[in-house]
């Protein structure tokens, strides 16, 4: 039966929809069976008969890591087995369709995709009575975490609230039978949505400009503050993002990015405008800097502008590393960092020093990347989280920006939050059938001190990637130094170093290289004084231990 709160799902078709591909997976498969029958799509993986009976298959309500049992039960509860594949067949299928629907990116200039190869965060959970809806295909930012225990997502016209387990669901903000104003006679497509657990506030925008306000902590029926942002019949508001205004005491502050060409300020504790900056086209995402001083934009250019965060006036436009309309873009908490995505599958990172040319750039592997969030301050090992629009969130390392992790799955994304002390990340899964919202969780903990602080070796990887670049620097000695080794072992006479102040040595080189990399966006020694850093020291050593199910 379907949950109260989801009522309105079958009249919550989205408003603008990508007529052009649909990815739900029940519909894949049935066409993928159909397809791999004909000659002209021989070398499609089969698939068994079971694969038209898909959507009539049970989900159970939650899923956790437990409960994974290879191809006979995925991370989103599909058997695989019984239609006669395997989930690496099922991929190879999916991102084949993809290219032939000509929804696959073009990749643009010289930039190529990262290595997958690395585990930053593991798989924790999956509720399958969850679903976020899609008002526009593009505009990907409808789930917002401010703890593990309180997770906003947008339906069309509502935002519920639940929480890791899904064991308790409400809804905070109802927009679908209210009527604010005369001039308002539309649905309230919630197209865009933002949470700061630092000011207790949820702010979503409308498909007609309009917005709507609550504070987290209001109580159940009270009516959220509305209003208008433009009556501009091109009013979509593409994005919003909070962020604490230089002035007037920190006053937090919402940017609505707008498909008039405008980017405006609202000043939530009175729900005014306080500014208005015009550009030349769309504006779909911006970011503020940490300190609130300067904002990137994106939009329906392929130059990111870097503007004046009070006036908005235009400092820089960035190159054409784009090749198309961007959607994503984020600024990092050390406030140097800048990543932009566009439509033509390319992210851009940029060092807020220098901004004739980016650091790097490089692909998305699937679809084009619709939302950029790097992690927070005080949440472990810096990554860049990049959601594509169908089937893949890249976490990408934020330090080399060379590595990354590729977590996959089947379905839509309609966004994706960090919790406040990034210690796991939600995916919202928009699939009408295996959809839902899933947690992954960070892997590792404490590596930082537990390497500098304790004085003990360093976490494996990065402990391999070290001595690594060691042998890199020995060259042709490496053979040599091995065999010195052996016969140290062995308790043979020689001329060498002993081994233990060998190793002694080489733990120090080992301990200097692993302080010179940057695990963090700030000092550890400035970590207790940072307001933004949510866990305690031993909170962050601890942290992937499992430690939060113990139940004393």
């Amino acid at each position: 039966m379907t949950p109260s709160y989801l009522d309105d799902v079958a009249a919550n078709t989205p408003s603008i929809d990508d007529y052009s591909f649909k990815p739900d997976i029940c519909r894949f498969v049935e066409h993928w069976r159909v397809l791999s029958q004909l000659k002209e799509y021989r070398s499609l993986p089969k698939v068994g008969p079971e694969a038209s009976r898909l959507r009539h298959s049970q989900r159970p309500r939650s899923i956790t890591r437990d409960d994974l049992r290879g191809n006979s039960h995925d991370l989103q509860g599909i058997n695989w087995e019984k239609l006669e594949t395997t989930r690496e067949q099922a991929r190879n299928a999916r991102s084949g369709l993809y290219r032939l629907t000509g929804q696959s990116f073009v990749h643009g200039g010289t930039a190529s995709q990262l290595q997958g190869t690395e585990r930053y965060v593991d798989f924790r959970r999956m509720n399958t009575n969850h679903h976020a809806l899609i008002a526009h295909f593009q505009l990907r930012n409808l789930i917002s975490a401010t703890s593990r225990q309180d997770i906003y997502y947008a339906g069309r016209s509502r935002i519920m609230r639940t929480d890791s387990l899904g064991q308790s669901t409400n809804c905070v903000m109802d927009l679908a039978r209210t009527s604010f104003s005369p001039l308002h006679s539309a649905t309230f497509d919630i197209t865009s949505m933002a949470t700061s657990a630092a000011d207790n506030l949820l702010i979503a925008g409308g498909f007609h400009g309009e917005f709507a306000l609550t504070s987290l902590s209001a109580t159940h029926g009270t009516k959220p503050t509305q209003g208008f942002i433009t009556h501009n019949a091109n009013g979509i508001t593409n994005h919003v993002h909070i962020f604490p205004a230089r002035t007037a005491g920190s006053v937090p502050t919402a940017a609505f990015s707008s498909n008039d060409c405008r980017l405006r300020l609202l000043d939530c504790n009175t729900a005014t405008l306080t500014a208005t900056h015009e550009y030349e086209e769309a504006i779909n995402c911006a970011a503020t800097a940490p300190d609130a001083r300067l904002r990137v934009l994106v939009g329906d250019f392929e130059e990111g502008l870097i503007t004046d965060a009070d006036s908005g006036a235009i400092l820089q436009r960035l190159p054409r590393v784009h090749g198309d309309h961007a959607f994503a873009c984020d600024w990092a908490d050390d406030g140097i960092h800048v990543a932009t995505g566009a439509q033509d599958s390319t992210i851009a990172i940029w060092d807020a020093r220098n901004w004739s040319q980016p650091l790097t750039s490089f692909t998305s592997s699937m679809a084009c990347p619709r939302s950029l969030h790097f992690s927070p301050v005080g949440g472990g090992r810096r990554v860049l989280l990049a959601a594509e629009a169908d089937d893949v969130v890249n976490v990408i390392d934020a330090v080399s920006f060379q590595k990354s992790q590729k977590v996959d799955f089947f379905g839509p994304i309609a966004g994706v939050s960090w919790v406040p002390d990034g210690s796991s990340f939600f995916v919202a899964n928009a699939d009408a059938k295996f959809g839902g919202i899933m947690e992954f969780e960070r892997s590792g903990w404490g590596e930082a001190e537990q390497f500098s602080m304790a004085g003990s070796s360093s976490p494996p990887t990065l402990h391999h990637e070290l001595r690594q670049g060691q042998g890199q620097v020995q060259g042709q000695s490496g053979a040599s130094a091995k065999v010195g080794g052996g016969a140290c072992r062995r308790g043979r006479s020689s001329k060498a170093m002993p081994l233990r102040s060998h190793q002694k040595m080489e733990k120090s080189r080992d301990r200097e290289r692993y302080r010179a990399v940057p695990l963090e966006w700030i000092e550890e020694h400035r970590m207790e004084g940072e307001t933004r850093v949510r866990l305690t020291e031993t909170q962050r050593r601890r942290r992937g231990m499992g430690l939060g199910e113990l139940l004393v």
